[in-house]
This record gives C-alpha cells, sequence and structure tokens, in this order.
C-alpha cells in the first residue's frame, strides 16, 4: 500500500475506498473495528474523512435511486427527497458506528425520526468530527 500510495495516489485512493466498502458491507460488525484500523495505517485522517464522504454520495445515490422507484406513484421529488433523506439516515448511523461504536436504541430512534436533510447534513457534519455521543447536538 505504501508503495501504492507514492506511485499512483488516485489508485491507492479507489483501493482504500475498496476496502472501505468491503469492511463496511462484507464483513461481520465484530471485525470491523480491527480492519478499520489496519485501513487508517496506510493512509492519512484526512483521506479517510474523504474517502467516507464518497461512501455517503454513493449510499445517498443509492436512497435516491431507491427513492425514485417508489417515487413515480407519489412524485419525483417526493420519491427522491425520502430516498436521500433514509440514504443520509443509513449513513449518519454508519459513520456513528465508525466514529464513537455500538449506537444506542435511542439515538437510532431519533436519527429515523429526522425528516429534514438540512438538519440530517448537521448532524453528519457533528459525527464527522465527535469524540463521544455528548459532543453532538440532538436538538
Amino acid at each position: 500500500m505504501e508503495t501504492l500510495a507514492s506511485e499512483n495516489p488516485e489508485l491507492h485512493n479507489h483501493a482504500i475506498l475498496y476496502l472501505n466498502y468491503l469492511v463496511f458491507f462484507r464483513r461481520p460488525k465484530g471485525e470491523q473495528a480491527y480492519l478499520r484500523q489496519l485501513i487508517q495505517t496506510h493512509t492519512h485522517d484526512k483521506e479517510v474523512e474523504n474517502i467516507i464522504m464518497t461512501g455517503a454520495e454513493a449510499l445517498i445515490q443509492q436512497g435516491i435511486d431507491k427513492g425514485l422507484q417508489q417515487g413515480k406513484a407519489e412524485g419525483l421529488q417526493q420519491g427522491e427527497k425520502r430516498g436521500e433523506i433514509q440514504a443520509k439516515r443509513e449513513f449518519l448511523l454508519k459513520l456513528l458506528d465508525i466514529r464513537i461504536g455500538d449506537v444506542p436504541d435511542t439515538i437510532i430512534r431519533k436519527i429515523s425520526r429526522v425528516r429534514s436533510r438540512s438538519r440530517l447534513d448537521i448532524l453528519l457534519e457533528q459525527v464527522a468530527t465527535a469524540q463521544t455521543l455528548d459532543d453532538i447536538e440532538w436538538q
């Protein structure tokens, strides 16, 4: 990975992104923390944040696509909004799990009640820099 980082940074970033996807979506939860640590040893913190945000964009797009399918009957705009909101909620929960650890049910319920895209964006920004759940303004 170190050689790849110096010889082809773009390919290195793609490899890190792919590894992150594999860890988050294909490995058991118990292995994820250890594997994330291994990945982080081969990159800089700023790069990891960029990769996570790239993952967020992919999840948002996936949510938009899902919302578009459901939204044809309800109207394209409403379906797109619902898909984006659901994708942001899912990514927020995944990011919380990555940054903080196990997410309490009370927090899951709070996130599931958020209906505003802008509020979810604010929460995503706070979670990206939070060290603990207390660092996040839930109201």
